[in-house]
């Protein structure tokens, strides 16, 4: 198998065509030709989608590279579907195959696990090209910022260079444009057959480079990210595989020292946006909760109002309805009063007659006509103050009935909590959204 890596827009779709001519199967699934790259980004859509998923869950920055540490189960899904998709190209045919996406370069971990347990020995191909066209390529497609695309070319190409372990054939972007006949056949002894010429004739070779394709350089403008201009310097000593590996290593391992303690630092500050964002979230909230509670103050104003105005005038409907209660009480007493004492009388006219007939003293002489009439007007009287006093109970009762269904009505209860959120500010404010919703919730029930 045959990986092209480097930092993105320095030559890899270039390289990647370049070896399908040569014989190399490339993966080529993600046909989008665009202004950018006329002849096609030769990238295999499956893969594309991997990396895009892999770039989700391990950068919390895109631009400063995955962390170090993660659970694997995090990724499982992912080396699934890579284990399927290399098993799948494996057995279809014996050619050499190959793929290019500058995301990989930021995951050859990840790749070099999956290489391992299917047994394949990857050949790797990295692109370079002077920072400075680099970067302003990377801007011009989308990215805006400078130092935004600085990063990017920075640490695409250090973790790459750094997870091959340098084991990789350099192709210079420039010296391809320049000598595209040798610089072929150079790739192609990497990446061919042993001993066998390369395929392309030398005016084939020199056809499949176009320079009109370079125009980065004409806007490109100096790099100023220190670590981005260590590795084109390191990247300037590389040419094919002809260079000084261990030189190489060696400084591959410095520039991995600062770039730890810089991601060190980086997860710091990322913990503590995450603590500051949980600040903001809540503080938020708090807010959403407040603004909530003037807009239920504002919607229910008016409704407070009239449910204020409306227990004003119960508890004068009230007041009335005691008062009529005792005015009808109070001539109930005297009528009850008057009834007592003709009873009283009619008693004693009773009891005197009796006692003189059984003196012997003669016939009772009574008026049978007025102890009738006697009798029937204390016998009416009783009666309509029995009448007056069970309607004057009744009314009472009423009244009694229709302002407790009032006071536990639903508006009632939820004026009463609004009015004591505004008379009272402060956790009773707060928590009025709760009150209500328990109000409304114990309405449901019912």
């Amino acid at each position: 198998m045959v990986v092209v890596i480097g930092s993105g827009r320095s030559g890899t779709s270039l390289c990647a065509k370049i070896l399908g001519r040569l014989g190399i199967d490339m993966e080529d699934t993600l046909n989008r030709a665009n202004e950018m790259n006329p002849e096609g980004y030769f990238e295999d859509a499956k893969l594309v989608e991997i990396n895009k998923s892999l770039i989700s869950k391990l950068l919390p920055v895109p631009r400063m590279g995955p962390r170090e540490t993660y659970p694997a189960s995090l990724i499982s899904a992912e080396v699934e579907e890579l284990k399927q998709h290399f098993s799948d190209r494996i057995s279809d045919d014996d050619r050499v195959w190959g793929f290019k996406d500058p995301r990989v370069s930021q995951f050859l971990p990840i790749y070099r696990q999956v290489f391992q347990s299917l047994g394949i020995v990857p050949v790797y191909v990295f692109c370079a090209r002077s920072a400075d066209a680099v970067v302003e390529s990377i801007r011009q497609a989308g990215n805006g910022k400078r130092d935004v695309s600085e990063q990017i070319y920075f640490i695409r190409s250090f973790l790459a260079l750094r997870d091959c372990a340098a084991n990789a054939h350099v192709v210079h972007y420039e010296k391809l444009l320049s000598d595209p006949v040798g610089e072929i056949d150079a790739l192609w002894q990497h990446v061919g057959e042993p001993g066998k010429p390369c395929p392309l004739s030398e005016a084939d070779r020199a056809d499949l480079v176009d320079e009109r394709l370079n125009r980065s350089q004409l806007r490109a403008v100096p790099v100023t990210n220190p670590m981005a201009l260590r590795i084109e310097a390191l990247l300037d000593t590389m040419n094919g595989t002809d260079f000084d590996r261990d030189m190489v290593m060696s400084e591959l391992r410095e520039i991995d020292g600062i770039h730890s303690v810089y991601q060190s630092c980086l997860d710091r500050f990322i913990e503590i946006g995450k603590s500051e964002q949980k600040d903001q979230d809540h503080t938020a909230e708090l807010q959403k909760n407040k603004d909530r509670v003037k807009e239920l103050q504002k919607d229910h104003a008016a409704e407070l109002q009239k449910n204020e105005g409306r227990v004003e005038e119960l508890k004068k409907d009230l007041v009335q309805q005691e008062e009529r209660h005792k005015a009808a009480t109070a001539v109930l007493t005297v009528e009850l009063s008057h009834l007592q004492a003709e009873n009283a009388q009619l008693n004693e006219e009773r009891n005197s007659a009796i006692s003189r007939i059984r003196s012997g003293e003669g016939p009772l002489s009574v008026d049978k006509d007025q102890a009738a009439h006697i009798v029937r007007r204390l016998r009416m009287k009783l009666v309509k103050a029995r009448a007056a006093r069970d309607k004057a109970v009744e009314r009472s009762k009423a009244s009694q009935a229709k302002a407790k269904n009032i006071a536990n009505s639903t508006s009632f209860r939820a004026g009463q909590i609004l009015a004591d959120s505004i008379r009272r500010p402060g956790l009773r404010t707060l928590a009025m959204p709760l009150r209500l919703a328990r109000l409304r919730r114990n309405q449901g029930s019912k």
